[in-house]
C-alpha cells in the first residue's frame, strides 16, 4: 500500500479500551466549544474537566500512537486537539470527540457525570 502513516491500532485490551471510550463519552455535557480542523477535531471543556481530559488525553495518547493529542489550558478551560495523519482515523477519533462534539449540547456541565478516577 506504500502509505508512511501510522497504524491504526490501540494497545489496550477490549475491555479496557471500551471503557476508556466511555469515560471520552462521560465528558460531553462538559464541552463548550468544538471545531473540525485539518485530521480532527478541537475541544475545549469547561474549567472543572481539566484534570480529567489531561489524565485520559495522556492515556490515549500512550495507547493509540496514531493520534496526535494536544491539551492546552485557556482562560475558559481545557483545549484539547486529537488529529492524526492518517485520514483512516478519523472515525476513531469522531468516537471519541468528534462525533460527540458534532451532538454537543450548550449547557453547564453536569458534575455528576464527571469522574475524577484518574489512574
Amino acid at each position: 500500500m506504500g502509505n508512511d502513516h501510522p497504524p491504526i491500532a490501540c494497545s489496550l485490551p477490549a475491555r479496557e479500551s471500551r471503557d476508556q471510550i466511555g469515560e471520552w463519552q462521560a465528558l460531553i455535557d462538559h464541552q463548550k466549544t468544538s471545531e473540525r480542523v485539518d485530521g480532527g477535531y478541537a475541544v475545549t471543556y469547561h474549567p472543572d474537566a481539566t484534570s480529567v481530559v489531561q489524565d485520559l488525553a495522556r492515556r490515549e495518547a500512550a495507547c493509540c500512537g496514531f493520534l496526535d493529542i494536544v491539551t492546552t489550558p485557556t482562560e475558559d478551560g481545557i483545549r484539547l486537539v486529537m488529529t492524526s495523519e492518517n485520514p483512516d482515523a478519523i472515525p476513531v477519533i469522531d468516537l471519541l470527540v468528534g462525533a460527540l462534539a458534532s451532538n454537543m449540547k450548550h449547557m453547564e456541565p453536569s458534575p455528576s457525570r464527571l469522574s475524577a478516577s484518574s489512574r
